[in-house]
């Protein structure tokens, strides 16, 4: 029985093919990989031919390039594809899965199920554009909690991507909340998903994330969006989920809040967010420090 969906919300054929070859080459076959074309004019049709003959693979073309204006919108319309699978993975169309990802999986399935563990991730690298490895492996405790994760990435202490993570399918749609170029979509699914509960790490197998110049996080010219992105971010988990955090935990947050403005000093509606936080946690007292940051910040 495949109990796992593999969702590929496509777009670049750069690395495409790298990402099938690695699903074509895993020990555990049980799975099915779902397909979804963001309106690509890169045809994705050719290597998808071949590679249906050696996996199961259901294909979606979209006319419309969705992803250009809600990349999370495409995640979803992706994710509708899939069946009756319990276990969803969404994968980057350039990252690519250790063969024995999957076997590591099915061998954790039974023991996550007693315990009431939504979320699993695996161990990671980063791999560049030739597929070769730039960072040390990166492991995970086995048992975590993903509130303390999150809190440890934020303070770049752990890192992670959303192509590790394997969720229980019934818990991903009302968890994916829409922010421009799906910056920070992925934290907020891992805490939603697992319930701000634990988070399962198999630390045998890796998945390789790509790092290069043709993806959303190494294109600096996104950089304004992004920011925009990480104000709509923590004024949700602010505004959303209060008593989920730690004084402490809450002051590292209306930081990183605060940063944003400063980031992008003219637009009104991301002061606005910071404002209805100040109001939310009677917070008032940080507005003439933060108005010092801010001017400081100016170049003459």
């Amino acid at each position: 029985m495949n109990s796992l969906a593999i969702v590929i919300p496509y777009f670049k054929l750069k690395f495409f093919q790298h990402t099938l070859e690695s699903l074509s080459r895993q020990t555990n076959m049980s799975f099915v990989v779902y397909i979804g074309n963001d309106g690509s004019p890169e045809s994705p049709d050719r290597i998808i031919s071949e590679y249906k003959k050696r996996m199961l693979i259901n294909y979606s073309s979209f006319k419309d390039n969705l992803g250009s204006t809600s990349l999370v919108k495409h995640w979803h319309r992706c994710i509708e594809m899939i069946n009756d699978e319990k276990y969803l993975m969404i994968l980057g169309d350039d990252d690519v899965l250790d063969p024995e990802c999957i076997e590591e999986f099915y061998k954790v399935i039974n023991l996550i199920e007693k315990q009431n563990i939504k979320v699993l991730r695996y161990a990671t690298r980063i791999i560049d554009v030739s597929g070769k490895p730039i960072s040390n492996e990166h492991y995970c405790v086995q048992y975590e909690s993903s509130l303390k994760f999150f809190i440890k990435k934020l303070s770049g202490k752990a890192r992670s991507s959303l192509s590790e993570y394997i969720f229980l399918s019934k818990q991903v749609k009302s968890s994916l909340i829409d922010f421009p170029l799906a910056w920070y979509a992925d934290d907020l699914l891992y805490l939603k998903a697992s319930d701000f509960g634990t988070i399962y790490t198999i630390n045998e197998s890796k998945v390789g994330v790509r790092a290069s110049p043709f993806n959303i996080s190494g294109d600096n010219l996104l950089n304004k969006k992004k920011n925009v992105a990480s104000n709509l971010f923590f004024h949700h988990l602010l505004t959303k989920y209060k008593d989920r955090f730690s004084d402490k935990e809450i002051n590292l947050l209306i930081n990183r809040l605060e940063k944003s403005v400063i980031n992008n000093k003219t637009n009104l509606k991301l002061f606005s967010n910071l404002y209805q936080v100040y109001f939310k946690y009677g917070e008032f007292r940080r507005l003439v420090p933060f108005f010092k940051n801010a001017f400081k910040s100016i170049r003459f």
